[in-house]
């Protein structure tokens, strides 16, 4: 190898050097720094976007509890308390009722169903021991017709606030003219969470109308019992000609009621002169005729010659016919 050629390699050998340690103080200066900061404020610009999401969904989750509350009687238990009773008391004078009595007491409150996730130490325990909501139970009673008595249970379960009813209990006095009735109640509040406003509304009575006509029904009521037929002694005669049965007086029964219950489908029909009322189910006859089934405010019959319609406040005879 020429000398010149000797002195441009090792010229080489120094540039590439001179080029290798250039490129690796380069990375370790500004390189190596530079992506580890902009690494950092990736990081922290997806912890952002995440906070922003979880702060869209707590506004939306606000919102959505905000609606809850509203429907509330209040945010502590002696203004619940008044509330509540002031209500079933405005409610049971509206309709009318006798000796009514109105009692309240609070039931235990309810904590979170998220107890698990929550450690039982550090920031985490407030959120783990607090109480979600709190029941607080109502009794209403009185005395009045069945009407009323029907009208109660219907009207404080139309009410815009929160309640669940537990139970409606009748008990018939003077043959059905007069019932005892109580309507055991619970309502709800968020400890230290104030609905916006009072929670008031119109009530619906629209619905009303079959628990009216059930009430005018009154299976409640039962009918005298007839008067023993006079006995008549006469003397013997000739055996008379057999007679055709008369018919079954089907003008004579009205259909005062169609409900459902867990047993099924029930149709009230009351005798327009004596007062007796029968209740019947699927497959249960009256004369000659068999209830199949009740459509709305209908009840369907069938006999060996006819499927027909009947609608409530009508008699077996106003029949509205059907193909077989």
């Amino acid at each position: 190898m020429t000398p010149p050629t000797q002195r441009l390699l090792a010229g080489l050998v120094g540039a590439a050097i001179v080029v290798a340690i250039g490129y690796f103080g380069w990375q370790r200066v500004y390189a190596g720094p530079r992506d580890e900061r902009l690494a950092k404020i990736a990081g922290y610009e997806q912890g952002i976007k995440a906070a922003q999401q979880d702060l869209a969904r707590l506004l939306d989750v606000r919102e959505d509890l905000q609606r809850i509350v509203d429907r509330t009687l209040g945010a502590d238990q002696e203004t619940v308390d008044h509330h509540l009773r002031t209500r079933l008391n405005r409610i049971s004078e509206e309709i009318g009722l006798q000796g009514v009595i109105v009692t309240t007491s609070r039931s235990a409150g309810r904590g979170t169903p998220a107890r698990s996730q929550f450690r039982s130490r550090g920031a985490e325990r407030a959120a783990r021991d607090e109480i979600d909501f709190v029941e607080l139970e109502g009794r209403a009673s009185g005395t009045g017709t069945l009407e009323q008595a029907l009208a109660l249970a219907y009207r404080i379960d139309a009410e815009p606030w929160l309640k669940q009813i537990d139970q409606v209990r009748l008990e018939p006095k003077d043959n059905g003219a007069s019932v005892q009735v109580t309507v055991r109640l619970r309502t709800l509040y968020l400890p230290g969470e104030a609905p916006a406003a009072a929670t008031e509304g119109p009530v619906d009575l629209s619905r009303f109308g079959p628990y009216a006509t059930l009430a005018r029904a009154n299976p409640f009521r039962l009918a005298p019992p007839p008067a023993p037929p006079p006995v008549v002694v006469s003397a013997p005669s000739e055996p008379a000609a057999p007679t055709p049965a008369p018919r079954f007086p089907y003008g004579q029964w009205l259909i005062s009621g169609v409900v459902e219950s867990p047993a099924g489908c029930e149709v009230f029909v009351n005798h327009r002169k004596s007062g007796d009322s029968r209740v019947l189910r699927v497959g249960d006859r009256i004369g000659e005729v068999v209830l199949a089934g009740t459509d709305g405010d209908r009840a369907e019959f069938t006999s060996d010659d006819e499927r027909f319609l009947v609608l409530v406040g009508a008699s077996l005879d106003d029949r509205i016919p059907l193909r077989k």
